[in-house]
C-alpha cells in the first residue's frame, strides 16, 4: 500500500491556522518548526515534550515529525547547544525529523486547548477565559451543575491527568466553580481570589490587594500569592 504524505510546509500553515498564532502574540519560545528534517510527512508522533527518549522512538517508528507542547528552544535559555541539548538536536537530525512545537495557542485554543479539554473532562459548564499569559487569555472557568464535593474533584482530577493532585488550603467541602491553568499559574491566584472562584472571605478585598502585589516586579506575584494562601490556610468553613 502506497504511503500517503502531506508536505511540511501545508503542514504547518494547517497548523498555525487551527491555533491561530498569526495574531503576533508573545510565548516564550518559537511556535511552529524548531527543528527542520524532511520535506514530506508521511508518519507524524506525537508527545508533551521533545525529550530524548521521544525522538529515539520516533526514529524506531520511522516517523518523519514531531509535535509536541514543549519544544527544545527557549527564550533566555542557554544558547550553546552541548550536552543534552545536543544529543537531542543531533537525533533528529540525524533521522531526518521535523521537530514542531506549539505553546501557549496549545493551552489557550478555546476548542482543543489543554485548558478546554480539561474543562470539558471537569464537566464545567459556561465556561469563559480565566488567567493570561504574555498579555493573552490562556486559561478556563466554569461552574458545575451541582456543587462537588472536594474528595470527587480531586479524584475527577486525578483520573483526567493521570496523577494526584496536590490540595492545599481548608476551604469549602464543596466546590461550585473551578479555574484551570496549565502550567504555572500562581500569578493568576489574585485574580481567581477576585473572581470569588477560591470561595474566601473577603474576597474582594483579598483579591485587590492581590492585584495591586502583582504589579511589583520579580516578587510581587509571590507576595500576592502568599495573602491568599495565608487566609486559605487559616480560614475555615466557618
Amino acid at each position: 500500500m502506497a504511503k500517503t504524505s502531506v508536505s511540511r510546509d501545508d503542514l504547518l500553515h494547517f497548523l498555525d491556522d487551527l491555533l491561530d498564532t498569526q495574531d503576533g502574540a508573545d510565548d516564550y519560545c518559537p511556535n511552529g518548526l524548531q527543528v527542520e528534517g524532511g520535506q514530506e510527512i508521511s508518519k507524524l508522533v506525537t508527545g508533551v515534550s521533545a525529550c530524548l527518549e521521544l525522538s529515539q522512538r520516533a526514529a524506531a517508528a520511522d516517523a518523519d515529525a514531531i509535535l509536541v507542547h514543549h519544544g527544545i528552544l527557549w527564550h533566555g535559555a542557554p544558547l550553546p547547544i552541548t550536552g543534552i541539548q545536543y544529543r537531542r538536536v543531533a537525533s533528529l537530525i540525524q533521522h531526518d525529523i521535523n521537530l514542531i512545537a506549539y505553546h501557549l495557542p496549545l493551552d489557550r485554543h478555546p476548542d482543543i486547548g489543554n485548558n478546554a479539554l480539561a474543562a470539558k473532562e471537569f464537566g464545567l459548564l459556561d465556561t469563559e477565559p480565566f488567567g493570561q499569559a504574555k498579555g493573552q487569555p490562556v486559561g478556563v472557568m466554569g461552574h458545575f451543575a451541582e456543587p462537588v464535593p472536594v474528595e470527587q474533584l480531586v479524584h475527577r482530577g486525578f483520573k483526567i491527568f493521570g496523577q494526584e493532585p496536590e490540595l492545599f488550603g481548608t476551604g469549602p467541602d464543596e466546590v461550585r466553580t473551578l479555574g484551570l491553568i496549565s502550567g504555572a499559574a500562581q500569578g493568576e491566584l489574585h485574580t481567581a481570589i477576585g473572581l470569588g472562584i477560591l470561595g474566601l472571605p473577603f474576597w474582594a478585598i483579598i483579591g485587590a490587594a492581590t492585584g495591586v502585589f502583582n504589579l511589583v516586579p520579580f516578587v510581587g506575584p509571590t507576595l500576592g500569592a502568599v495573602i491568599g494562601v495565608t487566609v486559605a490556610l487559616t480560614v475555615g468553613d466557618g
